[in-house]
């Protein structure tokens, strides 16, 4: 794999994580002010 198109999947899985972060902090916050 070359390093180029290693460096773009490291960006790519970032900005997933950072998606899934959001995501799941939303659903806290939503059940905090349900609950």
């Amino acid at each position: 794999m070359s390093d180029q198109r290693r460096q773009e999947l490291d960006a790519a899985q970032l900005i997933y994580t950072k998606a899934d972060w959001l995501d799941l902090l939303a659903k806290i916050a939503t059940n905090s002010a349900l609950s």
